[in-house]
C-alpha cells in the first residue's frame, strides 16, 4: 500500500509551472532580442541608403570649388547682386531678357565672377522681304564679369536669324563678328562652357 505524499506531488507541480514560466520569458527575451537587432539593422541601412543614393544621382559635371571663407563669398553674392542691378539699368532696353545671374568668388584670380545671359530683341522685325513672310534677329549673349576691376574676362555672343516662308520657319545660328566688347575673343559655345566651368570652380 502506497503513501501518496500530498505535499510532494504539489512542490513538483509548483516546480514543473515554474520551469515553463522561466522557459516562456527566455524565448520571449531572445526573440525581443533578435526584433531589436534587426531593427537597429534596418535603421542603420536606411541611414545609408540615402547616401548612397545621393553618390549614384550626383551628376558628373559638378565640379568641386575651392575652401573660400564665408563671409568673403556671402560679399560677392551681395557686390554681384548690386553690380548686376547697375548693369541692367545700364543696358536699358526693354526688349532685354534676362536670365538669374551667377556669383562665384574665384580663389585663383582673387575676385568676384558674374556669369550672366541675356536676349536682346530689340532688332526689329522685317515683314514681306525677299519673298519671306518675316524675319527675325535675336542675339544671345553670355558673359562673365570680373566685378571689382569692371571688366568682361569672357564672352559669347550669337546671333539667331529665324526666316518665315509660307508658315514654314527656319532659323539658323553664328558669332557676331561685332560682339559688345571688342577687347576679348568672342567664343564660341564649346569653347565658352569649358572655360566657364574652369573659373567658376577655382
Amino acid at each position: 500500500m502506497k503513501i501518496i505524499n500530498h505535499e510532494s506531488g504539489k512542490a513538483s507541480t509548483a516546480v514543473i509551472i515554474l520551469c515553463v514560466l522561466v522557459g516562456i520569458l527566455i524565448i520571449a527575451v531572445l526573440f525581443s532580442g533578435g526584433s531589436s537587432q534587426q531593427g537597429s539593422t534596418a535603421v542603420q541601412q536606411s541611414a545609408i541608403e540615402p547616401t548612397k543614393q545621393t553618390k549614384q544621382t550626383q551628376p558628373s559635371v559638378v565640379v568641386q570649388t575651392k575652401n573660400v571663407d564665408v563671409n568673403i563669398k556671402s560679399k560677392c553674392a551681395n557686390d554681384g547682386q548690386t553690380f548686376y542691378t547697375n548693369f541692367q539699368k545700364k543696358m536699358g532696353k526693354p526688349e532685354l531678357v534676362w536670365w538669374d545671374p551667377q556669383f562665384h568668388f574665384d580663389a585663383v584670380l582673387n575676385t568676384c565672377l558674374m556669369y550672366i545671359q541675356w536676349n536682346d530683341a530689340s532688332i526689329p522685325v522685317v515683314f514681306n522681304s525677299g519673298g519671306a513672310d518675316y524675319i527675325q534677329t535675336i542675339m544671345n549673349n553670355n558673359v562673365v564679369f570680373d566685378i571689382y576691376s569692371n571688366q568682361a574676362i569672357l564672352q559669347n555672343e550669337i546671333t539667331r536669324k529665324s526666316v518665315s516662308t509660307n508658315g514654314e520657319v527656319q532659323t539658323t545660328s553664328g558669332l557676331n563678328n561685332w560682339p559688345l566688347y571688342q577687347n576679348i575673343p568672342n567664343s564660341d559655345v564649346d569653347t565658352f562652357i569649358a572655360k566657364l566651368k574652369v573659373l567658376m570652380s577655382e
